[in-house]
């Protein structure tokens, strides 16, 4: 990996990936709708692609990650949104973690039930109610999770079916 580069950037991601899939950015380009040089552009974070050349680079590559980079690290709707890149982590890790999101929304259901029923918010219910919306981003963050494995292993399928 380049000197300084930090794996959660779209461009050092990019690079990665490119790595692992073609030898170089020529051989790469061929199979991009971009040339080398834009694509030696976007690897050194000296240019950044559209919406629509990020999603078309990383389906060329199958890394559904190298999407979710470009959303928090580029797109501006994505980093005022917070979107946060994910990893591809192992199924027991998602499930487990999926389920302990669940259980955490789960324990304060009756909280926000309680809290959001008169359709008023006073000052206790605030940090109640910004708690619960914490606990759904996580169960959000552990659904994208178990998404983004799905994702990964159908790319795997399709590439064992396809030899």
């Amino acid at each position: 990996m380049r000197s300084g580069a930090c794996l959660d950037s779209f461009p050092a991601l990019l690079y990665e990936s490119r790595k692992k899939r073609y030898r170089s950015r020529e051989a790469a380009a061929e199979h991009m709708p971009v040339c080398s040089r834009l694509l030696d552009d976007y690897e050194s974070g000296k240019g950044a692609p559209t919406a629509d050349t990020a999603l078309a680079i990383s389906e060329a590559l199958e890394d559904p990650i190298l999407r979710r980079a470009y959303c928090s690290t580029v797109c501006p709707i994505g980093i005022k949104h917070g979107c946060k890149t994910v990893s591809v982590e192992d199924l027991p890790k998602v499930a487990i973690r999926l389920v302990k999101e669940l259980q955490d929304v789960i324990n304060k259901q009756k909280l926000f039930i309680d809290i959001s029923f008169d359709g008023q918010v006073d000052r206790q219910g605030i940090g109640d109610f910004l708690d619960f919306a914490r606990e759904l981003a996580e169960l959000k963050g552990a659904v994208e999770a178990l998404e983004l494995w799905i994702e990964a292993e159908m790319k795997k399928e399709a590439a064992v079916a396809a030899k």
